[in-house]
């Protein structure tokens, strides 16, 4: 039981890791507005500044990372 509860804590945290990575890369090569809504159809009806979208995404990554975390310690 205790390999699987270590394994599964290492995933948890590389997919964090992997998550912050990609905000990072977001707003390191982001030159302009980021489509930040799409409509049915794929039209992109919202854009938001990347650092808008990166404070929004990180938000709701610590929120999920949060809930998960104390979903494991349970």
């Amino acid at each position: 039981m205790r390999n699987g509860r270590h394994a599964s804590r290492t995933a948890f945290w590389a997919s964090c890791l992997v998550f912050v990575l990609s905000l990072v890369f977001v707003a390191a090569t982001s030159d302009g507005d980021v489509p930040a809504h799409f409509d049915g159809s794929g039209v992109v009806t919202r854009t938001e500044s990347p650092w808008s979208f990166v404070a929004t995404m990180a938000g709701v990554g610590l929120a999920l990372g949060v809930l998960f975390a104390q979903r494991s310690i349970t």
